[in-house]
């Protein structure tokens, strides 16, 4: 992936036109209106941030970056929620770079849920294919506001707030410091499950033990950040009947093992 910085079109550049991008630009989407980008309740729990920079876990590379009024996309699958930030925000168009597949993917995305699309051109049977899918999402929007006016009150800022700032804790403090926080224990028992299940399925793989680790820490910090309840959650392949009386003797030791990963 290229690692050179997204280069705004001055105000009035004549480039806008699909065709025309660079094949090395970096892909990447950006606003047609100014203002500072706000990350949504249910991402923040998601994605480790750094910086300008979001992970999926400590050891994986930035899934995307947003710089001023640009979301630099290195990984592709982070795309849908890369709209899902530009919705958050209010934009009504987007601009996208970058390679010629990028921006047909970004145009489908983004045009699927309602946004305008410059820099790239749709074919016909493209465009039809986006003006359906949003016609169907506006429609189901119409349907999520109807429920909330019929009674269904939605949760305030305060709690989306206070849900964040829970999942942001959860990822920075360490294991043990979660383990005796108060309102992360529980969520800290899903993941000493976890350490559990990862050594009796990679005994002889220490990164990919990490990394499942890793990963069932982000799954638990977006639940926290979304306000859903632990109690009935279970990380992956920890349904065991001797998980539960292994968790509270399960030390949090780094792994110092020279094995390497297959």
């Amino acid at each position: 992936m290229n690692d050179e910085p997204a280069i705004p079109d001055l105000p009035g550049s004549p480039k806008q036109a699909g065709p025309k991008t660079s094949k090395n630009a970096p892909n990447a989407m950006q606003a047609s209106d100014t203002g500072n980008l706000r990350v949504p309740d249910a991402l923040t729990g998601k994605y480790l941030r750094r910086g300008d920079k979001f992970h999926r876990t400590p050891r994986d590379k930035p899934a995307f970056s947003i710089k001023g009024e640009t979301i630099r996309i290195d990984d592709q699958s982070a795309l849908h929620d890369a709209v899902r930030i530009a919705k958050a925000n209010d934009w009504s168009s987007i601009t996208v770079k970058g390679s010629k597949a990028f921006r047909q993917k970004a145009y489908m995305v983004a045009a699927k849920q309602g946004m305008a699309v410059k820099g790239y051109l749709p074919t016909s049977l493209e465009k039809l294919d986006a003006e359906r899918a949003a016609s169907k999402a506006a429609a189901h929007q119409d349907q999520i506001q109807a429920k909330v006016s019929s009674g269904t009150k939605p949760k305030a800022p305060a709690e989306k707030a206070r849900n964040a700032a829970l999942a942001e804790r959860f990822l920075a403090q360490s294991h043990d410091r979660n383990r005796t926080d108060p309102e992360l224990r529980n969520a800290q028992s899903l993941v000493a499950a976890s350490v559990i299940v990862a050594r009796d399925r990679y005994p002889d793989r220490p990164i990919r033990r990490q990394k499942f680790v890793d990963e069932t820490k982000i799954q638990l910090a977006g639940a926290i950040a979304a306000g859903k309840k632990l109690e009935g959650l279970q990380p992956q392949a920890a349904q065991r009947e001797t998980i539960q009386e292994r968790i509270r003797q399960t030390p949090f030791t780094k792994d110092k093992s020279k094995v390497r990963e297959r």
